[in-house]
C-alpha cells in the first residue's frame, strides 16, 4: 500500500536561538558549568542572535518638482548643484529634474539662479530671481521665463543636503507663444560634486529650434 503523506514540521524563525539557549542549559545540567562559563556562553548566544537580525535599509531620497502651469507637472527626481565660478562673478544655483541631458527623461525642468552663496547652507531663507525651462515631453512646447519675466525662487530650508523651495512666475511663455502663470514646490537633493557644467545649452537650442518652426 502507498504510504500516507508525511506532515512536514513547521520550523519557527526563532527556533534557532531557542535551541542555542536549551543547549547551554543542557550543558550546565550535565557538566556543571561554572558561573563564569555560563555567562560567557550566554553572551555568545546573544551576539549570534543579534548578528542574524538584518540591518534596516537606507532610504535614498531623489527629490521632486511639483509645478502647475496649465496642467500639473511632477517629476520623481530633482537635484541641486551650486556652481562656484570665482573671479568675482556670481555663483550659480542649478535645480534640475535630470542627471544627463542625453537621457530622454520627461518632464524636463531646469531652474537656474545667480547667488553670492558659496555653499548650499547659506541659501536658506533667501529669495532669488531665477530663469526657468520646462518641457513636458519631446513633442510639446518649451516653457520659459527667460527674457520675458523672472521667476521668484524662495529657499525655505537647506537640511541634510536637501533644498526645499517654492517657485512662482506670473507669466511663463511657451515657444508656441502661449502664456500662463506658474507656481509650485521643489525638493532637490544635492549631487556629490559641487562644481558641474551648466548644462543649459541643449534646452536653449531646443527652444530656439522649436520657435523657428512655428
Amino acid at each position: 500500500m502507498p504510504h500516507m503523506s508525511q506532515r512536514v514540521p513547521f520550523v519557527y524563525p526563532w527556533l534557532g536561538s531557542r535551541v542555542s539557549v536549551l543547549c547551554v542549559l543542557l550543558m550546565v545540567t550535565l557538566f556543571g558549568c561554572k558561573q563564569e562559563q555560563l555567562e560567557q556562553l550566554a553572551k555568545q548566544v546573544k551576539e549570534q542572535t543579534i548578528d542574524r537580525v538584518p540591518a534596516p535599509m537606507k532610504v535614498v531620497r531623489t527629490g521632486a518638482f511639483k509645478l502647475k502651469i496649465v496642467d500639473p507637472i511632477e517629476t520623481n527626481e530633482a537635484n541641486s548643484r551650486l556652481i562656484v565660478i570665482g573671479d568675482g562673478r556670481p555663483n550659480v544655483l542649478q535645480l534640475r529634474s535630470y542627471q544627463n541631458m542625453s537621457t530622454d527623461k520627461y518632464p524636463m525642468i531646469l531652474v537656474q539662479a545667480n547667488t553670492s552663496a558659496s555653499n548650499l547652507s547659506q541659501l536658506s531663507g533667501q529669495t532669488l530671481n531665477a530663469t526657468v525651462y520646462i518641457t513636458a515631453s519631446k513633442y510639446e512646447p518649451i516653457w520659459s521665463c527667460l527674457d520675458q519675466s523672472t521667476a521668484s525662487l524662495t529657499i525655505a530650508s537647506v537640511q541634510d543636503e536637501v533644498i526645499k523651495a517654492d517657485i512662482r512666475c506670473d507669466k511663463l511663455i511657451s515657444t508656441s507663444e502661449v502664456s500662463s502663470p506658474m507656481s509650485g514646490s521643489i525638493e532637490a537633493v544635492a549631487v556629490p560634486e559641487q562644481v558641474a557644467a551648466l548644462g543649459i545649452n541643449n534646452l536653449v537650442t531646443l527652444a530656439s529650434a522649436d520657435k523657428e518652426m512655428q
